[in-house]
């Protein structure tokens, strides 16, 4: 919203709980739609500097036949890079371009939320305040914000499936069909009938490839951060279940790469129920603390829409209130956001699943279908803008 600045007096605090930088996770797809607002906040450049384009796009490999089933978002003007880098790049952007009206706060953790003659209050554990006109939880899964405020009651849930991710040296990685032709190109998805496997470049050198296993996974009966951590330290199992996976196909090369990689970390997949609330007086959830989804490809650049929507609204903000504002972010947005998630809950539950060779083959004829589609409505899906939505008021 920093962008904003220009038309509307704006000043933004940015309240962060770690003391620094700190980004978890691997890689990220980032699509046109995505890079196009990127680079509306003047972050796009820099960005492309740190990722690779997506020429060849996604492809979708059936592991079973050794052949590529289809592919999405070739040559269209999508990246990938790694997530600590978007991040990296946009708090670049802010110091160096919004520095006169953003303001970061490090290592605050938020203990209280409330409201008060027309002002939301903020306490830390160290004891200090903040207060604002409206606060916007950007928090996440674990949203003190939605926690404290917004809607307590909505408890994330787990989905049974967890992701392990490693990473590994492109010298290393020698993925090939039998016809000698290279599996990976930009980004591949590996369907065997035991699990899925992607892999990925995502910087400019195509010197390192980044891989994520889905795979299912009994949430620990521990407390939740040690039993994941416990699950994820446990090296050899984490292995063997991929090793059981891609040991049988026909892709060259699928099992080294994976034996390979010396260190996989491992990132349980939660949701949040799709019914609830997203705001409450002058709070206001945005990205994964509204919304949070299993992963489909498209889940930061929903993040970063919401933002951009809502930096729209705020233009209106000198004749509407804030509930009104609120009110029209939810009306506007919850409708697409709804599309995405049955989206991606249908996905986990039918594409991320262990199959027979039968039900495999129908599912290969599935996914075809259903790639054919999307890339045929991909044009028309990444053309909209919300900038350009009509408003109330």
């Amino acid at each position: 919203m920093a962008s904003e600045q220009r038309t509307l007096p704006i000043r933004i605090t940015l309240v962060e709980l770690r003391p620094c930088l700190k980004t978890i996770g691997g890689t990220i797809n980032l699509t046109p739609l995505a890079m196009r607002y990127l680079d509306y906040l003047g972050a796009g450049t820099r960005l492309r500097r740190r990722s690779i384009i997506l020429d060849a796009g996604l492809d979708y490999i059936s592991f079973r036949t050794g052949r590529r089933i289809g592919n999405i978002w070739g040559g269209i003007g999508g990246v990938r890079v790694a997530r600590h880098d978007l991040v990296d790049v946009l708090l670049e952007t802010l110091v160096q371009e919004h520095s006169e009206v953003v303001e970061i706060h490090w290592n605050k953790r938020v203990a209280q939320i409330r409201e008060k003659s027309e002002k939301v209050v903020l306490k830390f554990e160290d004891g200090s305040r903040h207060s604002a006109d409206v606060l916007l939880g950007c928090d996440g899964l674990h949203s003190a914000a939605r926690r404290l405020w917004v809607e307590p009651d909505r408890k994330k849930s787990y989905t049974g499936r967890a992701i392990a991710m490693g990473w590994g040296k492109a010298k290393d990685v020698s993925m090939r069909f039998s016809s000698g032709d290279p599996a990976l190109r930009d980004t591949a998805i590996f369907s065997s009938p035991n699990g899925i496997l992607l892999a990925s470049y995502y910087e400019p050198t195509r010197t390192m490839v980044y891989f994520a296993h889905i795979m299912y996974m009994e949430e620990p009966k521990l407390d939740e951060r040690d039993g994941w951590k416990a699950a994820g330290d446990d090296q050899l199992r984490l292995k063997a279940d991929m090793s059981s996976c891609f040991k049988a196909g026909r892709v060259k090369g699928v099992l080294g790469a994976v034996e390979d990689c010396e260190k996989w970390d491992l990132y349980p997949v939660y949701v949040l129920p799709a019914e609830g609330r997203w705001y409450e007086g002058r709070v206001l959830l945005l990205g994964d603390a509204a919304h949070a989804m299993p992963p489909q490809g498209e889940s930061t650049g929903l993040a970063i829409e919401d933002a951009i929507l809502l930096a729209h609204i705020l233009r209106k903000r000198g004749s509407q209130t804030v509930e009104q504002m609120f009110s029209q972010f939810q009306a506007l947005r919850k409708p697409e956001i709804d599309k995405y998630y049955k989206d991606a809950m249908w996905a986990m539950q039918y594409g991320f699943q262990k199959r027979s060779w039968l039900s495999s083959i129908i599912m290969d004829w599935a996914i075809w279908v259903y790639l054919l589609l999307k890339r045929w409505r991909q044009q028309n899906h990444f053309d909209r803008d919300v900038r350009k939505l009509p408003l109330l008021g």
